[in-house]
Parts: C-alpha cells; structure tokens; sequence
C-alpha cells in the first residue's frame, strides 16, 4: 500500500460497530474507559472479528460497551516536527524528504489510527483494537527518513502491562502540571509534546520515550483533562449570582481598572477555585455580564460568606 492512495478504514468501521450493537439492543458509549487497571482481554481482528465480539457482549449479557477511535495528529509525530534540533542535524536529502513526508502525512489529521470496542464482565475488561494499515505504513517511511539508531538506543520489548503502567505515569505527570491543566487542547498538546522530550521527563526503560508511548500519554492525558474540566464547571452556570458576589470580594478584581484587566482577573480567580483549569467562553461572559450589571446598580450586597450578627 501507498500512502498517496491510502484511505480512513476505520471511521467507516466505527460506524458500522455503532449500527451492529444496535442491532444487537447494546448501547455504545462514545468513550472507553480510562482506568486499564485489573485484569482484561486484549483482542484483535485476527483473534476475533468485529461481529463476533459485539455476540461476545450479548453473550455477556451486557448492555453497554465503549468505543472510541484514536485520531491522528501530525503534532504528534516527533519524528516530522518541524522546530526541533534532529531537523538541522540531517543532511539536506534526508531534511527535504522529511518535509515531503510531514506535507504527505498531514491529510492523515483526525483519521483514526486505531479503533477500539471494549465491554466489562465481572470486573474484566474486554478489549478488541483494530489498528489502521496506512499508519503501519506511515511508520515505516518515518523509520526511512531519520537517522538509524544505535543498538544500545533501541526500543526494550515491553508486556502490555509495563506500558500501561508507563503511559499512566507520563500521564500523571502531564495532569500535574499547571500549565498544562491551564491551556487548550492545542496548548495541551504542545505542553506536553515539550515535557515529554525534555531531560525533566522520566522515560524509564528507554533511553529516549518511543512515539507511541508518548502519543498514548497525551492522548489519556487530554481525555483526563476534559472530564476534569467538564466535572468543575458543570453546574457554574446555576450558581453564577453566588460567583459575582465573591468575585465582586476578590481584590486583585475590584483593583482591575480596565473591562479587559477584570475579565483576566476574573478568569484567574475561576481557575484558581478549579484546580487550574480554565473556564468556558460562556461561563466567563455570563459571569462579567452579572459583574457589571452589579457594578452599574450600586455598591454590591453583603459578600460570601456572610458576617454573622
């Protein structure tokens, strides 16, 4: 296969997963689960086929299973980035065909790299991975246009449970950091594509951390940063009078002279009660308009928590 005439085989398929299980009165969950800790079953489409597996379910008697595909990211390829020091290290051949490759590769964005269905029974999780073939593929050229490694650098042979355990670690170390809890799923990203190819970043077993450990980390690392982010602002918009009377009291707010130094102030003092992690556009405009409109009506009421007689 060439990649020029590569297509998504897997978007295609996680449809038809979503159409089978429903067929089959199982309901799919647009997400797996992220905790890999216990006992579980890893197969793929050579062991059992996507019907077969989703018969598994029903045999199970269950009525739910997970699904969720892995998408792409040119970013994440280390190998092809653009700014770092390996690019002006190669010779001008080699410099050029990475660039040919990064510019091929960058169709690939958001085409899932691999899909997986996944159910519990009893405690176990039951894991079937389709893997994508043109991204073996895109591997192989990557492989083809950087340096080769020294026998000492290469990759240890890893059991699936050494890695997850190395892949929940590199995440717990992207989730604490402020920085990281802070930006956007772009800023994310790079914060974490930064960390984990500097000296600070413990790669344990390997001399430098293999992409796909590195892709695996962030990618667990941004679902984990959005079910936290979802978690501390779902239910802000229903105490948003509660929250302008104590913003209203912050004074590094009531100190901001300009609408844009107390929208910036308004948004630290927010991250600050949320474990670093920013608020929605909407939360943030919402509370500025229950802000001013208290500005314009007066002194502000008696401010949380209330003085005792």
């Amino acid at each position: 296969m060439e990649l020029k005439t590569a297509t998504d085989e897997l978007s295609p398929l996680a449809e038809r997963a979503v159409d089978l299980a429903g067929d089959r009165g199982v309901r799919m969950v647009p997400v797996v689960p992220i905790a890999r800790q216990g006992a579980y079953v890893y197969l793929e489409p050579e062991d059992m086929d996507l019907e077969d597996f989703l018969d598994l379910v029903v045999a199970a008697q269950q009525k739910l299973a997970y699904i969720e595909p892995s998408p792409f990211d040119i970013d994440d390829v280390v190998e092809l980035a653009e700014d770092d020091a390996l690019g002006e290290e190669l010779d001008p051949v080699l410099r050029s065909q990475r660039a040919k490759l990064r510019q091929s590769a960058a169709r690939f964005n958001g085409w899932p790299i691999s899909l997986e269905v996944a159910f519990m029974y009893q405690g176990v999780v039951h894991r079937w991975v389709a893997d994508a073939s043109w991204y073996e593929q895109l591997r192989t050229e990557v492989a083809a246009v950087v340096p080769p490694e020294d026998e000492d650098d290469l990759e240890p042979q890893l059991s699936e449970a050494e890695r997850v355990t190395i892949v929940e670690r590199l995440t717990q170390e992207l989730l604490a950091k402020a920085e990281f809890r802070g930006g956007t799923e772009t800023g994310r990203r790079r914060v974490a594509r930064i960390h984990l190819a500097s000296p600070e970043c413990d790669a344990g077993p390997f001399d430098e951390l293999p992409n796909s450990i590195a892709y695996e980390a962030i990618r667990q690392a941004l679902d984990q940063a959005a079910i936290a982010e979802q978690r501390h602002y779902a239910d802000v918009e229903q105490r948003i009078p509660e929250l302008a009377q104590q913003v209203a009291a912050d004074p590094s707010y009531r100190a901001a002279r300009t609408a844009a130094a107390r929208k910036h102030r308004l948004r630290d003092h927010l991250i600050a009660h949320a474990d670093g992690y920013p608020p929605p556009t909407r939360v943030l405009d919402l509370l500025l308009d229950a802000l001013t409109t208290s500005r314009a009506s007066g002194p502000v009421g008696p401010m949380l928590p209330f003085a005792s007689d």
